[in-house]
């Protein structure tokens, strides 16, 4: 892990005064005393906003294996399906660990002892949380427990942490999200506007812990029911979820904040088209949301016909005819999707709606049925796009209508993740196997080609072998599955 590094609004506070000798120590050019709701504000904007992991790790790298997008251009030769670059890996591990994580402890730091900050100490918990969950569902086992220890009087920290099974982070993520959200009071004062999300609301932010925590009892439920039936059912019981649009975890961009698809689009450095898979899966059930997610191909536009058409994955370059596949024959990503402003997806009405769906279909708990809970997740998210009331109603009335099948859950929920969270989309594929991917000869892939993980990044190898080591897998490995996949 690479040396952990603060906003400290405009410079550094130091901790190099030794006891006794505070005052004679000081420096009074320096801040010494930093606002906790600064450093949170930071590290959510750094997450959200960040370019290199929104380009290079989730758009041409987790969207292109899950056949979201593909490039136009193919790809080199055979081998190079699933490629991800050394310097995504890095990129995304630094920037959850160093300047997000990094800056949340250091928040929690500086309010874990005051009463008073309780509300505040909890919100920064729940986000760190949410990271923490992010993080072990790419690498699987991360350090967690032993991050962002400090190993001296002087605030130091320890840049070789030990490593926990993902077993204990997702119990401990359990626990802790539901502490988190106990121990909010509301007579004390919250974070207020620093925070991006939700302006410090209290009541949304435990609802938003709620919903997290269902998704990962969810996640869990095949592989330790012991652990997630009991939460599973102690939070629908409860039913103090997310619960509608309005409460959705959603960061907003803006002209100082942009959306990573506005800036690779902005800055013409590889944006790659709606997939054949994609287009297929909106198109085989004539779903109106399909207009927000492709635009018609400029070909069809000229002659009249109004056509969208993917760009099959994973074509060999030497392969594909240029006259027939081409920026005039293919359709190009939605223009809803390309704006700078486009609010950034964290948690959604819709995926609770999924979630809950899945929990009663299953007999987990719920206080609908599975096809009520199916039908308020696809209404909640083709109002979010702003799809027609009629076509809603049409859709779910013909073929939209609920199967009862695990699938079809999965399927919507995919929709909601298309070009907004691939990570969350990738989760979600390798935990059910849905939807089922399909290649350029619209035959089943070979699934097993699919990495189920990222391989730890090289400067982790470099800083922290020894602990890398003794994880035993992920080092150069794509192919050992996460604990709860396997």
């Amino acid at each position: 892990m690479r040396k952990l590094t603060f906003l400290l609004i405009s410079c550094l506070f130091l901790f190099s005064c030794r006891k006794g000798f505070e005052e004679l120590n000081m420096n009074p050019n320096v801040v010494m005393d930093v606002d906790p709701d600064a450093l949170f504000a930071y590290a959510q904007n750094r997450y959200h906003t960040d370019y290199l992991n929104g380009v290079r790790t989730e758009i041409w790298g987790l969207n292109n294996w899950m056949q979201v997008q593909a490039s136009i251009n193919g790809i080199s030769s055979a081998g190079d399906e699933y490629f991800i670059s050394g310097d995504a890996l890095n990129n995304t591990w630094s920037l959850m660990y160093s300047d997000v994580l990094g800056n949340i402890e250091e928040a929690i730091r500086l309010t874990q002892n005051d009463p008073e900050s309780i509300n505040k100490l909890s919100t920064y918990r729940i986000y760190r949380a949410y990271i923490f969950h992010r993080l072990t569902d790419l690498w699987d086992d991360i350090p967690y427990s032993a991050a962002h220890n400090v190993i001296n009087d002087e605030n130091q920290p320890d840049f070789s942490p030990s490593y926990d099974t993902q077993r204990l982070v997702y119990e401990d993520l359990i626990n802790e999200l539901r502490s988190a959200s106990a121990a909010f009071d509301p007579t004390k004062p919250n974070v207020g506007p620093e925070d991006w999300i939700y302006r410090g609301d209290v009541d949304k932010w435990k609802r938003f812990a709620n919903s997290l925590t269902l998704r990962l009892a969810m996640r869990i439920s095949d592989k330790a029911p012991d652990v997630a039936l009991p939460i599973i059912q102690q939070l629908t019981n409860e039913d103090h979820f997310i619960r509608s649009n309005q409460e959705s975890a959603r960061f907003p961009h803006s002209s100082n904040a942009r959306n990573p698809m506005y800036e690779l689009e902005n800055t013409a450095q590889g944006m790659y088209n709606p997939s054949d898979f994609l287009i297929d899966m909106f198109s085989a059930d004539s779903d109106p949301r399909i207009a927000r997610y492709s635009e018609f191909t400029p070909q069809s536009v000229v002659f009249g016909t109004f056509e969208y058409v993917g760009v099959p994955s994973f074509l060999l370059s030497s392969d594909i005819d240029p006259n027939a596949l081409n920026t005039f024959t293919t359709s190009y990503v939605g223009s809803y999707f390309l704006r700078p402003d486009l609010p950034g997806n964290t948690f959604s009405y819709a995926e609770t709606c999924f979630l809950l769906a899945e929990a009663a279909l299953k007999g987990y708990g719920g206080t609908m049925s599975a096809a009520a809970y199916y039908d308020l997740g696809v209404r909640a998210h083709m109002d979010q796009l702003g799809i027609a009331q009629t076509d809603v109603d049409a859709y779910l009335n013909g073929p939209g209508q609920f199967n009862g099948t695990l699938e079809h859950i999965i399927q919507q929920k995919w929709k909601t993740f298309v070009y907004t969270d691939a990570i969350e989309l990738y989760s979600e594929w390798r935990r059910t196997g849905y939807p089922v991917l399909h290649d350029a000869q619209d035959q089943p892939i070979d699934a097993s080609r699919v990495p189920v993980r990222l391989a730890y990044p090289a400067t982790e190898l470099s800083l922290n072998g020894s602990n890398v080591m003794e994880v035993g897998h992920g080092i150069n490995d794509f192919f050992t599955k996460v604990w709860w996949d396997e």
